[in-house]
């Protein structure tokens, strides 16, 4: 018997041009990364400058090659660079639209994949980027009819591929011990980056009208700004300000970023996600996705989030979690009252917002997906027209 020689598994370029700091749209490609069948799919990484994302890429054990970018015309010299690298591979995959990656890709004759996992303003160059690939992944349909509202031609190039998350329960803490909490206390959390984006002063509104004399309720912001952002900065500092005006510094605690993120969700009482939309005469920002969501669903912890972007695709209203209005910390107030004074209902909540991520989002339908979708574009390839 002819024993046929093993498959050569697809050689991927993942291209991350964002590295100041780890947002949700980092964890999902980190996640891709450790845990793809390496037989079957090889995974190479190019970040754009160094910093916490390639550190962890680099500890998934996946080669990290850095081409800091230099800006302006001198950019045209990253692009040449990174087309050379990208001939080496059967495929360019980027985790955003940047565009000096699909050119790259272009020049090398490599099939581009994009990633479009957030809402935002979008530019012609964004739209030049879809133009030029193979396929964009839009992690919501929200987010795939927000960027093709004005061109529908480019709907073929998407396809709607949700996030997944890779609960990490080897992390233990204790947090009400460590912050000297009654162990009866209740906790309500925010977990993500600062910035204004999140709607953290609407969780402020919130705390400050909620009045329960038989509960004590604390309050957990888990997460920082980026450095470089001086808006998300001065955000930061706005709502300690905020904390303190309204008499709420000991019961709002600012924790910082903490790599033991899903512990600290599976101990909430509460997972608030109050994102709002921000309105520009550009166009619409908010969330593309809500990863966030998908951590509190996946252990067990009962969501309020804000009606905004690809989260009402995650949630189920009054099944699998609540859904507010962006921007009215009386409903998010109501929400979160709603929550804790029913504790069975929540519990229930809960359970079936669980099965719902085990369903619909789990981490082995998601490879599946995207090994699929690999192997699709790399055998015989010919550019579409």
């Amino acid at each position: 018997m002819t024993v046929s020689p093993p498959e050569a598994p697809v050689r991927v370029l993942l291209v991350e041009s964002e590295f100041h700091i780890l947002g949700g749209g980092h964890f999902s490609l980190l996640t891709l990364i450790r845990n793809l069948d390496r037989e079957r799919v090889h995974t190479e990484v190019v970040c754009f400058g160094e910093g916490e994302f390639s550190r962890r890429a680099e500890e998934a054990g996946v080669a990290v090659h850095l081409l800091k970018r230099k800006g302006g015309v001198r950019d045209l010299m990253l692009i040449f660079k990174l087309a050379r690298l990208s001939r080496q591979f059967d495929l360019v995959h980027v985790n955003t639209l940047d565009i000096r990656a699909g050119l790259a890709a272009r020049l090398a004759l490599r099939p581009l994949i994009g990633h479009l996992r957030v809402i935002f303003p979008f530019t012609w160059m964004d739209r030049l980027f879809a133009i030029l690939s193979d396929r964009v992944i839009a992690v919501s349909q929200a987010a795939r009819d927000a960027f093709c509202r004005n061109q529908p031609d480019l709907l073929g190039r998407f396809v709607v591929v949700p996030n997944t998350v890779a609960v990490d329960m080897g992390a233990r803490c204790d947090i009400r011990k460590d912050l000297r909490l009654p162990r009866d206390s209740k906790l309500v959390g925010v977990v993500g980056r600062i910035e204004a984006l999140k709607g953290l002063t609407f969780l402020i509104g919130a705390a400050g009208r909620l009045n329960l004399p038989h509960i004590e309720i604390h309050y957990l912001i888990v997460g920082e700004p980026d450095s470089a952002d001086v808006e998300a900065v001065s955000y930061q500092q706005n709502l300690v300000s905020k904390v303190a005006a309204r008499g709420l510094s000991d019961v709002v605690h600012f924790l910082g970023f903490r790599p033991d993120a899903h512990a600290l969700i599976e101990q909430l009482d509460v997972l608030v996600v109050p994102s709002i939309v921000i309105s520009t005469p550009a166009g619409e920002r908010t969330e593309g996705f809500g990863r966030v969501v998908l951590e509190g669903m996946a252990v067990g912890t009962p969501v309020v989030a804000s009606c905004a972007g690809g989260m009402p695709e995650l949630i189920d209203h009054a099944r699998t979690g609540l859904l507010v209005q962006p921007e009215d910390d009386a409903a998010l107030a109501d929400a979160i009252h709603q929550v804790l004074e029913n504790p069975e209902d929540s519990d229930r909540m809960a359970e079936a917002a669980r099965d719902r991520f085990l369903q619909h989002y789990g981490l082995d339908a998601h490879l599946k997906k995207m090994e699929s979708l690999y192997r699709a574009l790399v055998p015989g390839y010919v550019r579409r027209s």
